[in-house]
């Protein structure tokens, strides 16, 4: 399951880093946007985290 897992994060990093777009504010239809914006790169970086945490959580509590 590791290897699957770690398989799928190396292509959605690919993925983002490769995006032409991947450094412009996620946000760009926003009219009131926040000075700190927020760009795709760094979103989903944040997403992909995110769920990898989740699975390798889930995980640890399933082999307990």
């Amino acid at each position: 399951m590791e290897y699957f897992v770690f398989e799928v994060a190396l292509q959605k990093m690919d993925a983002m880093l490769s995006s032409p777009t991947r450094w412009n504010c996620q946000y760009q239809e926003v009219a009131d946007i926040d000075e700190l914006k927020l760009s795709e790169c760094g979103e989903a970086f944040m997403l992909l985290i995110s769920t990898l945490t989740g699975v390798f959580t889930l995980a640890l509590c399933l082999t307990e």
